[in-house]
Formats: structure tokens, sequence, C-alpha cells
């Protein structure tokens, strides 16, 4: 039994997150399967290989990550670049203006007397384009994790319309829960980068003070024939932070941040560790006293002896204590996902009740010819368009998370 590490990409809901996490637990050899939605990290039991694990999770559609290169993942960008870099929102964009004219001439503009069978025709393709994603993952989840979830219940609202001649309905329920689905991953991205921004609180290279080696302006002088030069002594070099050993000495100057938790050597000077502790008044630091990496030097130039490593620096333990603490889900969002979980199947049940309770028992038209609005097909696909649980179980993960990562940044923590 070992224990294997997987960073998702590509989930935008905590319906996402389950789907993936249900999907992987089926697979022969796994033991326990957990997925953290707001961190993004799937975390399986078993002796199932790695190999077999990302194939299950592209089949359900999303994709797998190096933890390092989510790291330093880029910010994501404004709203409407971020919907324009999505392949399926480029392609539900592209959707919308095929159902442009269904929405004017056949529900704005019913009596300008335009009609004709491409108006139909294009709101059909545009249902196609924007749905296939959402198609194709309904049918995965059907028949690998056989549950009804998100996109079952939008695939069965958008073909219902295409049945009953609701064309344009069609198109747009697709276009609609494709952005909506955008606007959701955009916010939860949103959640997400604050806590890679912590990093951000440490400055990437620092100032060390090392050797010259193999100098070659001095080789052969004094019988020096190579490694560390002692004409030229200790120099300043700027080298990445995760580059610094243990009792190295680095060199920060007046308004730089400590790049590295570590003991100061000589200098002294008040420094803020408001990004860090939350005090508000720079503390006086003085030979043999401690300094936080983040922290801000003030007036003097300081000499401080690096104590931990890069990986375990006060920045990296502030993030791992994010991070421990979106593992625990609050009450709230066990709640949240439990109902969930129902609430979808649920919402299929009623809806099939609603369509067909009233034409059985009270001769009620199932799909009215003139109007296909008033049959009761209509009506129960209506609701499931209108039930769509996505903004519930996305409110919760998305608000905990961002207090979270708000405390830290500003020194709850």
């Amino acid at each position: 039994m070992s224990e294997q590490t997987f960073q998702i990409t590509g989930m935008d809901c905590a319906d996402c997150a389950r789907s993936i996490e249900k999907g992987v637990a089926k697979l022969d050899g796994v033991a326990l399967c957990r997925l953290n939605f707001t961190t993004e990290t799937l975390r399986v039991d078993g002796s199932v290989d790695q190999e077999t694990v990302v194939n299950r999770i592209r089949e359900l559609g999303y994709n797998v990550a190096a933890p390092a290169a989510e790291q330093t993942a880029p910010p994501p960008a404004a709203f409407f670049p971020y919907l324009w870099q999505r392949r399926d929102t480029r392609l539900a964009l592209l959707a919308a203006l095929l159902i442009l004219p269904g929405l004017v001439f056949h529900e704005l503009l019913p009596g300008a007397g335009i009609d004709g069978v491409w108006i139909d025709l294009t709101a059909v393709l545009a249902m196609i384009i924007a749905g296939l994603p959402i198609l194709k993952s309904a049918w995965t989840a059907v028949r690998v994790n056989h549950e009804i979830n998100i996109n079952v219940l939008m695939s069965i609202a958008a073909i219902g319309a295409v049945l009953i001649g609701a064309y344009t309905e069609a198109g747009m329920v697709m276009v609609l829960f494709v952005v909506a689905e955008a606007i959701e991953g955009y916010a939860t991205a949103r959640a997400r980068q604050s806590i890679r921004s912590l990093m951000e609180l440490a400055p990437g290279k620092a100032t060390v003070l090392r050797f010259c080696i193999d100098c070659a302006s001095h080789m052969g002088q004094d019988g020096y024939d190579g490694g560390p030069c002692p004409i030229c002594g200790l120099e300043e070099q700027r080298v990445p932070v995760a580059d610094l050993r243990l009792g190295e000495t680095i060199v920060v100057k007046p308004g730089e941040r400590v790049p590295m938790d570590g003991r100061l050597l000589s200098g002294s000077s008040a420094v803020n560790q408001a990004p860090i502790t939350g005090e508000s008044v720079p503390v006086e630091k003085q030979p043999g006293d401690d300094l936080f990496a983040g922290s801000i030097n003030g007036q003097g130039t300081l000499e401080i002896e690096v104590t931990h490593l890069a990986e375990d620096n006060t920045i990296s333990r502030l993030i791992r204590l994010v991070a421990e603490a979106q593992e625990s889900q609050a009450p709230a969002q066990r709640f949240v996902d439990q109902f969930a979980r129902y609430y979808t199947p649920a919402v299929v049940a009623i809806a099939a009740l609603v369509a067909i309770v009233p034409p059985l028992f009270f001769s009620q038209p199932l799909v009215a010819a003139a109007d296909p609005a008033q049959g009761w097909l209509y009506r129960a696909l209506a609701l499931l368009v209108v039930a769509c649980p996505c903004a519930l179980v996305i409110s919760t993960p998305v608000s905990i998370v961002s207090a979270i990562s708000n405390g830290a940044r500003h020194g709850v923590i």
C-alpha cells in the first residue's frame, strides 16, 4: 500500500471533484481516494499504478499536472481573456452567435414574420458545438461512475428541448451552462491564486557571502591552484533562495525583504514583520535575534545566518498551514456536498414526475402542438435547468478558501 498525489486541472466546481473521486475509487487496487477541490490535490492509497489513475482522470475529461507546475502557475487572466483562453468557452461564444437569429426572431420579435428552417438548424448546431463536451462528460459519468450529475441533467434538458422542437432553448441551455461553468472556474482560480500569492512575500533570490570558486584572476598566485579563492575572500553573490545552505550568511540591505529565515549576525534595524505576524509596528532587531522570511528590513544593512532551508522557512510553513486548513472541510461545506450528492438525482426524478403525472392522470398535454411551452414536458425540462445546483455547490468552498487565504496574507495565521 502506498499513497500517490496528483494535481488535477480543469475542475470548475465541487461536482467535478466528486466525479473524479468516484471514478478513481472504482479502479482495481484503490483502497482510498480523496480529492480536495480547493487545492486540486488528489490522494490515492492502494496498489494501483500511476498511469492507470492518470488514464481514468483523463477519461473523465480532466487532466493531471505536476505539483511544481501548479505552484508556479500564472495568475488567472482578466475575466474576458480567461473565458477566451478556454476551448469550451470559445466554442460556447461561437454558438452564442448561432442562436442569435432564433433568439431575436423567435423569442424577442416573433411578430416580425421572419422564419425559416435555417434558424432552427443554426440553433441545433449551436447546441451541438457548445454542448458536445457536456454530452461527452455526461455519458462518461453514466458509463463509468453510474451516476446522474449536473452534466447529465443539462444534457437531458437540451436533448429534450430538441425533441419537442424548442431549438433555440436547446442552444441557450448549453451556451449559458458552459459560460456559467467558466465563471465558476474563474472565481475558483482567483481563490486558488490567493494561496499561491503567499509565495510572493519572500523574494526569489538572495545576496549571499561566498568565496570565489576557481578564480581565473588569481590562479597560480601564492600557491592557489583552484577551489575557494583566498585572495578574493568572501564576495556578495546573487543566488536563488533554493540554493542557499544552512549556516551561510546572507546580506539584506535597507528596504529589502528578508529572503530566508535566519539569525542576525551583525547590524541592527527596525524590521516590519506585518506580512508574517500581522504586527503593525516594526520590531527592533539586534544580533542574536531571529528573522522571518518575507519581513521587510528597515534602515540598516543586516548579515543573517541561514537557519532554515527554502522548503522549511516561515512562508513555506504558512502555505502548508493554509493547505491543511482547506483539506479539512467546514461543516457547512460537508453539508452542501452531501446535499448536492442526492439533490441532482432527486431533481431528475421530480422532473420526470412533472412530465408524466399531469398527462397520465389529469389529461394534460405532454407536448402542446400550438406552443411547446404549454406542454408538461417543456415544464419538466425547465425545472431541470432552473434546479441546477452548480451555484450552491461552488459557493461554500470558494468562500472558505478566500477567507483562509485572506487571513493568511494579513498575518492572522
